[in-house]
């Protein structure tokens, strides 16, 4: 069983890496505001009291399941939590989510139960002890840095747009003629009055 756990661990882990880079590539963590920064789309005080409440309502149905489908033996459920929490409300949040799921995974589901030190008294309880532990942090920290990298990149292409328009900008007030062309000689950019000139020619 302790075998088991701990590949259990390692599944968990690679499945929540995995997950996050996936997911990264097409979810977007923020809006711009349209002056270079890129604003959340809920207040930051938001993912504290769900985080909470997530934690919450896992452990009342994990303790509900558990003469049926014991899986409050295996830390992946608090896990893949920790996991979204992390991604969606970054550090702050995903730090309270681990620490909850923490404490509430050894209370109830680690031997000897309801209480929470000794942590264990068993090698069984270690291990679902050190997965929970390490397979959580790896997870959680995946999901911040895939998280920190969007925002970046967003604020990036803000920048680069905004950048583009200013130039745009200074080429259409000029008075003279500008004209921009590739390697074949194709127009890439033509101002108002390359426009112009071209029409009467």
């Amino acid at each position: 069983s302790i075998n088991l756990v701990i590949q259990m661990s390692h599944a968990v882990t690679a499945l929540g890496v995995g997950l996050a880079v996936r997911r990264g590539r097409v979810l977007n963590t923020g809006i711009s505001n349209g002056r270079g920064q890129v604003r959340a789309r809920w207040p930051k005080w938001v993912g504290y009291p769900l985080a909470i409440l997530l934690e919450a309502a896992l452990t009342a149905g994990l303790l509900a399941m558990q003469p049926y489908l014991p899986l409050g033996e295996y830390p992946i459920v608090y896990v893949i939590a920790i996991m979204a929490v992390a991604y969606w409300f970054g550090e702050g949040p995903a730090i309270l989510a681990f620490f909850i799921g923490l404490l509430t995974y050894d209370y109830f589901f680690i031997p000897p139960l309801h209480t929470l030190w000794p942590p264990t008294n068993c090698e069984e309880g270690l291990a679902k002890f050190m997965a929970f532990f390490f397979g959580s942090a790896v997870v959680a920290s995946a999901m911040i840095l895939i998280r920190r990298s969007q925002r970046d990149a967003q604020l990036l292409a803000e920048r680069l747009r905004e950048s583009s328009e200013q130039a745009t900008g200074i080429l259409e007030s000029i008075t003279d003629a500008f004209f921009a062309i590739d390697e074949k000689w194709r127009f890439t950019y033509v101002n108002s009055e390359t426009e112009r000139l071209l029409r009467k020619t």
